[in-house]
């Protein structure tokens, strides 16, 4: 059973992939592939902490970003129902969180 569940995710991964492809990299970003697409809430937020959480803690908490901006800042955006689109960036002083960013339409 666990094969098979590790079969379908990887299945389910390299499908995404293929279909996603990668963006074009804008002012200066390193391109990324966007498998989900999903709202950080503001729940999801208490888990970072400001001067303390690294860019490498975020991706392992919300994923691969959907850009790495040229100052190192990660971009994270979604869309949900027809008209509610949202994104977070998390901006780095010195390799450390120093503020989170949030617009919702």
């Amino acid at each position: 059973m666990r094969a098979f569940a590790a079969s379908m995710l990887t299945t389910a991964a390299l499908g995404a992939v293929l279909v996603s492809g990668c963006q074009a990299p804008e002012s200066g970003a390193a391109p990324a592939v966007v498998v989900e697409s999903r709202p950080i809430l503001s729940r999801d937020l208490d888990k970072v902490s400001l001067g303390k959480t690294s860019p490498a803690d975020v991706e392992r908490l919300f994923g691969v970003p959907e850009e790495r901006l040229a100052d190192g800042n990660l971009l994270y955006r979604w869309t949900g129902r027809p008209s509610e689109e949202g994104q977070v960036t998390f901006k780095f002083q010195d390799g450390v969180l120093s503020k989170i960013c949030r617009d919702r339409t």
